[in-house]
């Protein structure tokens, strides 16, 4: 949390417009001012759009110029005018991540913005506003007008400023920013922000708590009120697509947060005192790099001393370039980085007003940067920033001890809605939450080897007894049928909590139809439980003899709605392929930690391998995978063919996948310059393989080659030249780093 600084006494009262100007009136006077606006491409290519065709506005009545069909064709490439949409179901994850403003009115507020039911401004408040001589109207009309329109120009300036953080360092190529939507309340729905210096609406929540309740609940971390925004935006919490930034009066220490367990698993939100929206523009409030800030926890980013290597119980004290006060990270308060009003204004009578600046390259120079760990974290959120992949090569300072060691986030947020909870009445000794077991397993290490870290585990503490039974309880939003639950128990550390469970148990809370399964169970097992649908579990691990144990993850399978699903998925490997799929295999098979690698004498089988369709004796077969982020390689395994003779590679080819740049170059500088090349003929954008290696190969064949990093590569498989046709049948891809560690390792594997 982050407290941004009061704008100074004895402010200039603004202009008040005249009496004959009503709410509806004055919507429509923000909307023509937005279209005087300039408007700003995210690209050359919208650039180059954007000067033919002029300013684009999506705000609801904007008048469309006549132009030819050439240049609304460009107006169409351009903007994405469709509806931002939630997922209906509660389990189910957003395609996609929006920041969304909000206004969220309290009871007794009524003047700080207009009621979307009726444009008429509501008279439920008082003398909220300073300088409105206790009038209800006009005066506090003007003044939503003006923080409305300076929340838009924050969040765009906030967009650019992000996107020019993730720059590529070495050549300045752009890798991805968030995505900003506007609220149209005529059909309660959203729309995507395409533009820099696009108007935006923010979505408006008349509370039914009054402003000191609203601040008694947030100040003590009670976060119910978020309930309204939720419902308003017609979203569930677990499945929600929006990042709100909710802004109400009140706020003394602005805040944000995530909304689900784990990286990648839904939106956040962030909240921000009104009147520091309002005075924005004022050149003594920092409230563009409070914005940044709390939009970083949104996005799953911690403050920046959560990477301090000794990391002291005091903030204040963890050493340089951690500590707080002095970091140049956005993630901690370094007054250097604070930033102070807008860098452009209206012209007169709106002069309290933020402008989208005409040199877009005064944003690149605000002060605050991205470290590794901050961006480690990024990284992993594709939803939140589309395009953005962390590379070890690029992003990490190897000057800075420590930097690229450490992978910190935060646990969920209770909204007061039902959602998807886990918690234990038992302490860790790190203080960490049951909450990290969810979805942050999965990470690039093999699952055993995993070392003890509070961000990552659950240990028990030391007050448990030999053989004891250590109770967890889970609640989810809506009822389901859980089919099995997976364990990953011990690490390999000195440390007695490295011990693996010795039994677990779950059932229904009530103690009904409970599974139990003890012994030398090893360090991965899945309990398999009768699908009863219910929305409370309780579970349980057993400790070892030594009294202690280790839980490095937790996965949940369910059936909801007559369809098998896991609640929160890991980010694991996904295989593509065009050439088909046939006899009932799957792609999903042959990758991740669920994978089932059966031994090549064994017959063909659907649910553990992949089968292609018919290709001509002797071709290739070509398949890509795709990590969720970038890995570095030393080896891949391959396990193809089936009953000990059939189909099976007698050539194997890698090759990495490079994405085109601006510079016609790999991204992050991963590929050489034979990649370059053909960048040139596929342009910016698309992806071009690099050649790897290229090995005759047996069934079980492993594959070294010199490290190389990439978050795509291209598996080539030569089938055997003989007969009339022939197939290709993959039981396994395994992947290894340098080091030999394997990634995602496969569930079960050949003896």
């Amino acid at each position: 949390m982050k407290k941004a600084s009061r704008p100074a006494a004895g402010r200039q009262r603004p202009l008040s417009f005249p009496r004959s100007l009503n709410w509806l009136t004055l919507f429509w006077l923000g909307v023509l001012s937005a279209m005087a606006s300039a408007a700003y491409a995210e690209d050359t290519a919208d650039a180059l759009a954007t000067a033919a065709i002029g300013p684009v506005d999506s705000s609801p009545g904007y008048p469309v110029a006549a132009a030819s069909p050439g240049l609304l064709a460009a107006r169409a490439r351009l903007l994405d005018i469709g509806f931002v949409t939630a997922p209906p179901g509660a389990y189910d994850r957003p395609p996609a991540l929006y920041v969304l403003p909000v206004f969220l009115v309290p009871a007794d507020r009524g003047e700080m913005a207009p009621d979307p039911a009726n444009p008429e401004l509501n008279l439920a408040g008082g003398d909220f506003f300073a300088g409105c001589d206790n009038r209800i109207g006009e005066c506090a009309a003007e003044k939503y007008e003006r923080a409305r329109n300076n929340f838009a120009v924050h969040l765009q300036m906030a967009r650019r400023k992000y996107e020019t953080m993730l720059r590529n360092p070495l050549n300045g190529a752009t890798r991805g920013t968030f995505r900003l939507a506007s609220w149209y309340h005529d059909s309660t729905s959203a729309r995507a922000i395409h533009q820099y210096g696009q108007d935006i609406t923010p979505l408006i929540v008349y509370s039914k708590w009054t402003q000191n309740t609203i601040i008694g609940m947030y100040e003590s971390e009670d976060y119910g009120f978020v309930s309204e925004v939720l419902e308003a935006a017609g979203c569930k919490q677990n499945s929600c697509p929006y990042i709100f930034v909710v802004t109400f009066p009140g706020v003394q220490v602005a805040g944000g947060r995530k909304f689900n367990y784990g990286y990648n698993n839904g939106g956040g939100v962030a909240f921000l005192d009104f009147n520091q929206v309002r005075e924005s523009d004022d050149p003594e409030v920092n409230f563009q790099s409070t914005l940044i800030h709390e939009l970083g926890h949104a996005f799953g980013m911690p403050h920046i001393f959560d990477y301090c290597i000794f990391h002291p119980a005091d903030p204040f004290d963890c050493e340089f370039p951690w500590h707080m006060s002095w970091s140049e990270s956005i993630m901690g308060y370094n007054p250097d980085n604070w930033i102070f009003g807008c860098p452009a204004t209206k012209p007169p009578p709106l002069e309290h007003h933020c402008r989208f600046p005409d040199d877009i390259t005064v944003i690149d120079a605000f002060p605050g940067i991205l470290m590794a760990n901050d961006k480690r974290v990024l990284g992993k959120n594709d939803l939140a920033i589309p395009g953005f992949e962390f590379d070890e090569e690029l992003d990490v300072d190897e000057a800075i001890e420590g930097e690229s060691d450490r992978l910190s986030g935060q646990g969920d947020t209770d909204t007061g809605l039902p959602r998807f909870r886990i918690s234990s009445s038992r302490t860790d000794p790190a203080g960490q939450t049951a909450g990290a077991l969810i979805g942050g397993y999965s990470e690039d290490f093999p699952e055993f080897y995993q070392p003890v870290d509070g961000t990552r585990m659950w240990g028990s503490d030391r007050d448990a007894a030999d053989l004891e039974w250590l109770p967890f309880d889970l609640r989810v939003p809506e009822p389901a049928a859980l089919l099995r639950i997976r364990f990953y128990s011990g690490c390999t550390t000195a440390d007695p909590v490295c011990a693996t469970a010795s039994g677990v148990r779950a059932g229904l809370a009530d103690g009904s139809t409970v599974s139990v399964l003890t012994g030398d169970l090893g360090a991965n097992v899945d309990l398999n439980l009768p699908p009863v649908a219910a929305t409370r579990y309780a579970m349980a691990v057993r400790t070892g003899t030594g009294g202690r144990v280790s839980l490095r993850g937790l996965r949940f399978f369910a059936m909801v709605n007559g369809v098998e699903q896991e609640f929160f998925p890991p980010d694991e490997p996904v295989a593509t392929t065009g050439f088909g799929n046939a006899f009932g295999g799957s792609l999903a098979n042959i990758t991740g930690s669920d994978q089932v690698v059966s031994p090549l004498a064994d017959p063909f089988n659907p649910a553990t391998a992949w089968h292609s369709d018919t290709v001509s004796p002797g071709d290739f077969v070509s398949l890509d995978v795709e990590f969720p982020r970038s890995v570095s390689l030393g080896y891949i395994k391959v396990h193809t063919g089936h009953t000990s003779i059939f189909h099976i590679a007698d050539q194997i080819q890698i090759e990495r996948r490079c994405l085109c740049d601006g510079t016609l170059s790999g991204a992050g500088g991963a590929c050489g310059r034979a990649s370059a090349l053909q960048c040139g003929v596929a342009g910016t954008g698309n992806f071009v393989s690099e050649f790897v290696k290229r090995v005759n190969s047996g069934p079980d064949e492993l594959i070294d080659f010199p490290a190389a990093t990439s978050s795509r590569w291209k598996i080539a498989l030569r089938t055997q030249n003989a007969g009339d046709q022939a197939w290709m049948v993959v039981r396994g891809f395994r992947f290894f780093s340098p080091e030999g560690l394997e990634m995602f390792p496969a569930k079960q594997v050949p003896d």
